[in-house]
């Protein structure tokens, strides 16, 4: 089911999702005002199997109802992690929240402008990834996925910040990642590799993704400048090369690859 869906456009699987949504809730629905109906004829026994069959059927569409959320999540986790399909990525929660409706319009819309940040981001431009993250309002984010979310801002925040060398900033956001206790060990190894210092960590993560693959294998691979081993940082960005050339890691990697080449 979700490489089925992974395959279809943005609009598609959102139309899935709220099209299962609203099928199964109304299905629901006239599943109690049937019952309800019958009881109240007196034309259903008391203890009638019927009843059983119909507390199967609710238990089924609600069961069905909180399926479509999930199976939707695991197919963007699909489309950005493995398939790194970063237009498609975004588009899906561009739709979303232009199909919204009045009650969900404002949560959408700080869940579309945290995707854009991580795009962005993603693309290397950390600077406009920054301000479409002053762009959330937090208070105005869905309560569900809030607390999630606000650790996601503060490591994207601080991912832009040191990558932009922003020496204040990222002192601040990493105090901030401490104290939620999110990536704290991933922030710390990434700040040292940039500022010069060698960090081993990601020589000890084994990937779980295609996107992660790609991310690690990057900051291996200046971990590898750092203890001057130019040619395993060489073979790591060369495996790297021929990705996604819409990520500034493989970018980077094309561009160190043509400098040791002139």
């Amino acid at each position: 089911m979700k490489n089925k869906l992974r395959k279809l456009s943005a609009e598609n699987i959102f139309d899935f999702l709220h099209r299962g949504m609203i099928i199964t809730f109304a299905l629901l629905v006239l599943m109690f005002v049937f019952l309800q109906t019958l009881h109240s004829t007196s034309n259903l026994p008391d203890n009638s199997i019927v009843y059983f069959y119909f507390f199967i059927g609710a238990i089924v569409l609600i069961y069905l109802f909180f399926w479509f959320p999930r199976v939707t999540s695991k197919v963007l986790r699909l489309i950005l992690f493995e398939d790194i399909n970063l237009s498609k990525y975004h588009n899906y929660f561009d739709y979303a929240y232009k199909r919204s409706n009045r009650r969900n319009k404002s949560a959408n819309l700080q869940e579309l402008y945290l995707t854009e940040a991580q795009v962005l981001f993603l693309r290397g431009d950390f600077r406009t990834s920054e301000q479409r993250i002053l762009s959330i309002d937090q208070y105005k984010m869905s309560f569900r996925f809030r607390k999630n979310h606000k650790k996601m801002i503060s490591f994207l925040r601080f991912m832009n910040s040191v990558h932009r060398s922003e020496t204040k900033k990222i002192t601040e956001y990493l105090a901030e990642l401490e104290r939620v206790d999110y990536q704290k060990e991933v922030a710390n190894a990434i700040y040292d590799i940039l500022t010069g210092q060698s960090n081993d960590y990601f020589e000890t993560i084994r990937p779980k993704s295609h996107l992660t693959q790609i991310i690690v294998t990057y900051y291996r691979a200046l971990n590898a400048i750092l203890n001057n081993e130019n040619e395993k940082a060489q073979a790591l960005f060369v495996s790297i090369a021929d990705e996604n050339s819409e990520l500034f890691y493989v970018q980077e990697a094309k561009k160190f690859l043509g400098m040791t080449r002139n």
